[in-house]
């Protein structure tokens, strides 16, 4: 508990540094070729099972190709450790992502579509999974450089168990710094 309480003040503070240096009261819409670096948080919030100090996270980039369109791709690492067993599995991955803003502005609904690769490393051996889906969200723009968002993802995967879809613990929670 101590350690996420250290990431999210480091985290808030990361976040509140380009605020102060962002003087206009009022962003603008996205802007067709806008880049932005990405950085995302996930199942802080989950309906079916609660988050228990292993974390999801990424990094990646955005890129607008127009002022409704934008595109993604990040690169992820979850840790989930296993308190019974003291072992843990370490799972990193990418996606790419399309996002279309019926109303862009400074809160901006989106839904779109997702794709990804994940290799899951444990004990037992390296795994590797595939998954696409559909996601939904709003982006907050907090000043003309910096954004935060919400999504939540409908995921269908497929591992080492099958096929499946993921509901109830795919949100997710992040930031965009936009140069």
């Amino acid at each position: 508990m101590k350690k996420t309480a250290i990431f999210c003040s480091a985290l808030f503070l990361f976040i509140s540094l380009p605020l102060f240096a962002e003087a206009k009261a009022s962003p603008p819409a996205q802007a067709k070729h806008e880049v932005a670096l990405l950085f995302s948080l996930e199942n802080l919030i989950s309906v079916t099972k609660p988050y228990n100090d292993g974390f999801q996270t990424g990094a990646g980039v955005k890129y607008w190709v127009s002022e409704k369109i934008g595109t993604r791709a990040l690169l992820g690492m979850t840790v989930t450790p296993n308190k019974s067993t003291e072992t843990s599995v370490t799972r990193l991955g990418t996606s790419i992502a399309g996002e279309y803003h019926p109303r862009p502005g400074k809160a901006s609904p989106y839904i779109g579509g997702i794709a990804g690769i994940q290799f899951l490393f444990d004990d037992t051996g390296k795994y590797f999974n595939y998954s696409v889906g559909a996601i939904g969200g709003v982006e907050l723009r907090l000043a003309s450089n910096v954004a935060l968002y919400g999504e939540y993802q409908a995921i269908c995967l497929h591992d080492i168990n099958g096929f499946g879809v993921r509901l109830g613990d795919q949100a997710i929670l992040g930031i965009a710094l936009y140069f």
